[in-house]
């Protein structure tokens, strides 16, 4: 994911997770992986090099959780 973020070109998009990332950061199994990617795309969201958005794949419901897509399109 960081070579993405060295060398994608605008308008270029990625999907850096599908799930649902509030949850998955606290009770995943690999929970310190999902952190770490969070955090990749966070910072680089505040340093203006990608704008951030989601898309909902499926809706949740009592004791299901939703799935959605986490995109990034690189700024530069």
């Amino acid at each position: 994911m960081e070579k993405w973020l060295n060398t994608a070109k605008a308008p270029q998009d990625i999907v850096y997770y599908k799930g649902h990332l509030v949850e998955d950061r606290v009770w995943s199994t690999n929970k310190t992986e999902v952190q770490k990617l969070a955090k990749l795309f966070l910072n680089a969201a505040e340093r203006n090099i990608v704008d951030l958005f989601q898309k909902k794949i499926k809706a949740g419901g009592p004791g299901v959780q939703p799935i959605y897509e986490y995109m990034a399109r690189i700024k530069k």
